[in-house]
């Protein structure tokens, strides 16, 4: 919840399921030698992804390395050479939702120059020690973020801090992971652990006109991508997918459309919600990254008179 440090990552690992390190002494340990190299063969191992969970964590240690079982083995991310590439480790389950996330930062410099008409959501997270890096906007617009377990939020600023009814709803989500590399708002993502459902957003009351939607929609592996549908004003938008095609391109944070996420022209009419669907397609996981909205023109509207003129003088 905002006002918290965030503290680790939570639900079940994406990849398969967890050890915890150091919560009993199998009999192995019992002989010194075999010991130490064992320790020495596991900090060679985990160092990089311990280092990674304790900058995240703020300097908390119960980290939990995550080791996927062999029938998940298939899940892992491939690196350059073909091998397995397992995904940011998980820190302990018993860290509390209030823990996990920090408040967003207050805006350090002006709001970019078309931020009063961009709405900008992000989910798990909020950016922390780098620019919030969106498809659009600049480094000192708002966000609003929302937190895993999390289902509605009201009262939406605008990329400007200028206030909004606008609302939105999130279907129910209790897994919460992020992509190695900056703390941005495309690290963290939301998903479901039933892993047989499909996240749903549901935004209210924006402003009638026409929008380009930026929905980021990856997860931690590359083959953990996105298929996303959009329905506005009775129009179904669907067919755009963010990228897998087994390389690693999706941890790159200079942001391509289709590779970390996907846009979307829609018309949005009054009293009419917009609703966006992350649909599991490489993987049995959707999630949500990030959401941008960006005004772009006013919905056409045609006069009667004008089309009656058009009937009398033909």
């Amino acid at each position: 919840m905002p006002g918290e440090a965030f503290s680790g990552y939570t639900g079940e690992h994406p990849l398969g399921e967890s050890t915890v390190v150091g919560s009993r002494m199998p009999h192995y340990f019992q002989t010194p030698l075999l010991t130490v190299l064992l320790v020495a063969g596991v900090a060679a191992t985990a160092a990089p992804a311990f280092a990674e969970n304790i900058e995240a964590s703020g300097g908390r240690r119960d980290v939990v390395l995550g080791a996927a079982p062999a029938r998940d083995r298939g899940n892992q991310a491939p690196d350059k050479q073909g091998r397995g590439e397992q995904a940011p480790s998980q820190q302990s389950q018993a860290s509390s939702p209030d823990s996990r996330t920090q408040p967003p930062a207050e805006p350090s410099g002006p709001p970019s120059k078309r931020a009063s008409r961009i709405l900008n959501i992000n989910f798990g997270m909020a950016a922390r020690d780098v620019r919030p890096n969106g498809a659009i906007g600049g480094p000192h617009d708002i966000w609003t973020l929302v937190d895993v377990g999390e289902t509605e939020k009201s009262s939406l600023p605008m990329a400007d801090g200028s206030p909004t009814e606008v609302s939105l709803e999130l279907s129910p989500n209790d897994g919460e992971w992020g992509i190695p590399g900056a703390f941005d708002v495309y690290h963290a993502y939301l998903y479901h652990n039933a892993r047989n459902v499909d996240l749903v957003l549901t935004v209210r009351n924006l402003p009638a006109g026409r929008y380009d939607v930026f929905v980021f929609a990856h997860g931690a592996a590359s083959e953990q991508n996105a298929a996303i549908e959009i329905e506005s004003a009775g129009k179904r938008s669907s067919g755009k997918s963010t990228i897998n095609d087994g390389s690693m391109r999706f941890l790159s944070r200079e942001h391509q459309e289709g590779v970390q996420y996907v846009r979307y022209s829609i018309t949005v009419k009054k009293e009419k919600p917009v609703v966006i669907t992350s649909k599991r397609d490489g993987s049995d996981l959707s999630m949500f990254n990030a959401v941008q909205f960006e005004r772009t023109g006013k919905t056409t509207k045609k006069k009667k008179k004008a089309r009656r003129r058009d009937a009398s003088s033909s």
